[in-house]
């Protein structure tokens, strides 16, 4: 079977799977006041089944690439935090092999 046959049919039970979610958590509230708190109901059922996600995302790399120039005047604040984590990353793996250097 071709790869991006696999992937294509990895992405819809992916998608099934959420949408199940989403459905169950609708069908058991059933009455909602506002449009407000139906999406509020879904964002949580969506929360909720990422966190049973264990697969890292594949090409992430590639794909914020392509986020920042489709979407770069609101990642802005989201790309700075993230490349100020990678400094902090990178400064605390220097300083662990420094003192690790005196052992």
């Amino acid at each position: 079977m071709p790869v991006m046959t696999k992937d294509r049919q990895h992405e819809q039970r992916t998608t099934r799977s959420l949408r199940s979610d989403a459905a169950k958590s609708i069908k058991t509230r059933k009455l909602f006041p506002s449009d407000y708190s139906a999406t509020k109901v879904i964002y949580l059922a969506i929360m909720a089944a990422s966190k049973k996600w264990t697969m890292p995302v594949r090409n992430w790399k590639l794909a914020m690439n392509r986020f920042m120039i489709e979407f770069e005047d609101r990642l802005k604040d989201y790309v700075y935090i993230w490349q100020l984590h990678r400094i902090v990353y990178r400064l605390t793996l220097i300083s662990v092999k420094f003192l690790d250097s005196f052992n």
